[in-house]
């Protein structure tokens, strides 16, 4: 009996799984029950699927007509096909290929999520047309009373979505935010969200209302993006503003990158017209063009060039305000190569030439420097007996349209440096012994010496030793190191000249950092002349740390380095740090202390929290400027910021605030929401600015910005009361969730 019974239902199994011949290939069919009708015509109801290499097609109820090879849907279906974009219709048909077909009440979702939903869909192999359409890539939906909408949305009286081209063409689209029309478009091209290889094309448009006063102007942007080919592209922004008597200029922006072998090319260039000039030989008002390369020569060598150069010394400054560069004292055009491995294994040439220009006004241009060129040579470490030492060559030819107080009009340097060290292990410590020998060889040309102009050359071997000493000290007990430290410095007594200007650094600094060098100067056109034993100490336990040291300086008459920094004792000033480097907590601090006067020469705080709130960091400064004793100048500084975490699931908050502690006055503060979820982003900005005449009204702006995926973000910037406008952006991807 048993037996009977597996039989039946083996029968009964072979009768609900169906595949045809008269089908296309590998096609098959399951079903609950399959029938055929009058007319020959096969009717599968009951958990329908019907599978084609990679397409699937389900439903409660298919009809197939074998003789017209079509496939018939009376009920609700889902299709899949072999890109994983999935349709869904209140009925339709399709052929059996699945190459055309239609579907009423057409739903469509790619693979990113994006959803294309219209009344009618007709598909054409790779086409689909869909009638009285709704494109969105918003997952997430909004409930306005009793209807459900999208974020946003861009409805259409017909929408295209070509997947062969990767474009989605809408007529007569109109773009919907929270179910609210913003804009309309008689007819717009968007890259479909399927899209990897570039297209040429229009992208979106943006039109600008500018308020000045009383006077309204408008502008309009069409940028076209140019897929050169696979390694190349451009995109050229036209801008045309027109109306109000105040601004009827034209400006195109050129944005050119290339991928090379082993390398980039990027342009960006802008030029700023006055077509409707009468006067034809000053329609071009301004311009400026910036070039970026980077390529590898070969295995060895490396090349990086960069430039920019504009037409008017503000023009960057005043059209691209928010760009770092163009606040810059100048524009910096050079070319630099790198070699590696060149004759030894692991040694290194710079070769560099730049120059600049200025893009301030109050900046003289003739005292700015051009480097033709600057080259440095490193070899790689090599060894002698117990010493391991280094050999460094320089060479540079800088110059300048006039000289300044501390800078010659034109100076050459040729200089060999030898490094060497020794370290090695006695008494349960670690002693280092370090040398370098500097030989130098330098032509100046109208260096100001006590008002007059000085021209000829110089030259100088300048020694350099020091023994140091550490003997770490572990504490098993308590689990900590402490580490005294013990060096001695002999250097050549002989002075800087005041016949070399310092091309290389004016930035003398003395903390921690540069506590322990030979030469504590930056560069090496100062070299460091004094004698001095200098002792510290560190503590160490796990993630926190504390370290102190101090030198004594024999001969601090001649000593050209205390001299800079403000060093008027034999007894340096303190110096100490300490960090705290916890999971939500870190603490960094800096201070130099003069003993003598008790008093705190500079010190500076980094503490950083994180929390459940957010990120919140305080940055503190304190500098004090001495010369004979007597104050010259100061500054406090104290900075806040917080990012908080995210909040109702996609925003979060920014504040920062900046203060002049010696003023007791703000010098600038911010405050900014943001919110991004999977296809929509908002971000408001507040930020004021103070200047140090206080009698003058602060700088206040808010900037508003739209962002939309697939389309680009719409950004509003205005100085209150005085300018607002728009512009389009192409937003980076990876900020929607």
């Amino acid at each position: 009996m048993k037996k009977f019974f597996y039989i039946i239902i083996f029968l009964l199994s072979i009768s609900f799984s169906y595949t045809s011949n008269n089908l296309a290939n590998e096609t098959e069919v399951y079903a609950d029950n399959i029938e055929y009708d009058s007319n020959d015509r096969i009717i599968a109801t009951g958990k329908v699927k019907i599978i084609k290499d990679d397409q699937v097609l389900t439903s409660n109820k298919v009809i197939i007509d074998q003789v017209n090879k079509k496939i018939i849907l009376p009920e609700v279906f889902q299709f899949k096909d072999e890109q994983n974009t999935y349709y869904q219709g209140s009925s339709g048909q399709f052929t059996t290929d699945f190459t055309i077909g239609k579907v009423h009440d057409i739903r469509i979702m790619l693979k990113d999520g994006s959803r294309i939903v219209g009344n009618l869909g007709l598909k054409e192999n790779n086409q689909d047309l869909i009638t009285k359409g709704v494109f969105s890539p918003c997952t997430s939906k909004i409930k306005i009373r009793n209807f459900m909408c999208p974020i946003w949305q861009i409805d259409g009286e017909q929408i295209l979505h070509d997947r062969d081209n990767l474009f989605i063409h809408t007529k007569h689209a109109k773009m919907r935010i929270i179910n609210t029309p913003v804009y309309y478009f008689p007819y717009i091209v968007q890259p479909s969200p399927l899209r990897v290889k570039r297209k040429s094309g229009f992208l979106n448009p943006s039109i600008n209302f500018n308020f000045l006063d009383t006077k309204i102007t408008q502008s309009i942007s069409l940028p076209y993006y140019f897929a050169i080919d696979e390694d190349k592209e451009l995109l050229l922004t036209p801008t045309i503003n027109y109306g109000g008597g105040v601004d009827a200029s034209q400006k195109i922006n050129y944005q050119y990158k290339q991928v090379l072998s082993g390398g980039t090319l990027g342009i960006d260039a802008s030029t700023q017209t006055n077509l409707e000039n009468e006067n034809n030989e000053s329609w071009l008002r301004d311009g400026s063009i910036q070039t970026n390369l980077k390529q590898n020569i070969n295995k060895n060598y490396r090349m990086e060039l960069s430039s920019a150069f504009q037409t008017s010394p503000t023009y960057l400054r005043r059209t691209d305000q928010n760009n770092i560069l163009n606040r810059k004292n100048s524009l910096n055009s050079t070319l630099n190569i790198f070699g590696y491995d060149i004759i030894n294994k692991n040694d290194y040439l710079e070769f560099n030439i730049s120059g600049y220009q200025v893009v301030r006004n109050n900046e003289d241009n003739k005292t700015t420097p051009t480097s033709f060129p600057y080259i440095k040579y490193t070899s790689n470490n090599k060894s002698y007996q117990n010493y391991s030492y280094k050999n460094h060559y320089n060479y540079y030819n800088i110059f300048r349209d006039k000289a300044t107080n501390e800078h010659a009009q034109q100076q050459q340097k040729v200089s060999y440096a030898l490094k060497a060290n020794n370290e090695f292990y006695r008494f349960n410590s670690k002693l280092n012994f370090k040398t370098e020998i500097h030989t130098q060889f330098y032509n100046t040309e109208n260096m100001k010496i006590d008002n007059k102009d000085y021209s000829g050359t110089y030259e100088r071997i300048f020694p350099m030793t020091g023994l140091y000493i550490e003997t770490p000290l572990y504490n098993k007990k308590n689990d900590f190191y402490i580490i005294p430290k013990l060096f001695g410095v002999l250097n050549s007594s002989q002075s800087n000249s005041n016949k070399i200007s310092n091309e290389d650094s004016t930035d003398y600094s003395y903390s921690l950092l540069n506590f322990a060098d030979l030469n504590r100067f930056k560069g090496s056109d100062k070299l460091d002349n004094s004698k001095r034993l200098s002792y510290g100490i560190d503590f160490l336990k796990n993630n926190y740390s504390f370290g102190l040291g101090q030198s004594y300086e024999f001969d601090i008459n001649r000593n050209d380095f205390t001299k800079n920094v403000g060093q008027n004792d034999y007894m340096s000033d303190l110096l100490g740090s300490a960090s705290i480097d916890n999971i939500k907590n870190d603490l960094y601090y800096n201070f130099r202390f003069n003993v003598d006067q008790g008093l705190m020469k500079s010190h500076n705080l980094k503490y950083i929290n994180e929390s459940i709130i957010g990120k919140f960091e305080l940055l503190y400064s304190q500098e004090r400027q001495e010369v004979n004793k007597i104050l010259k100048d100061e500054n406090e500084n104290l900075k806040l910021t917080l990012n908080s975490a995210e909040f109702l699931k996609y925003s979060n908050i920014k504040a920062s605030s900046e203060f002049n502690l010696i003023t007791d006055d703000p010098t600038n503060y911010s405050l900014g929401y943001e919110y991004f979820d999977e296809c929509f982003g908002v971000n408001l900005d507040f930020s004021r600015n103070f200047y140090e005449d206080r009698d003058l009204k602060p700088s206040d702006t808010i900037t508003l910005m739209f962002s939309f995926k697939h389309l680009g973000s719409y950004s509003s910037s205005n100085v209150l009361e005085e300018k607002i406008y728009w512009d389009y952006t192409k937003k980076d991807a990876s900020k929607f969730k």
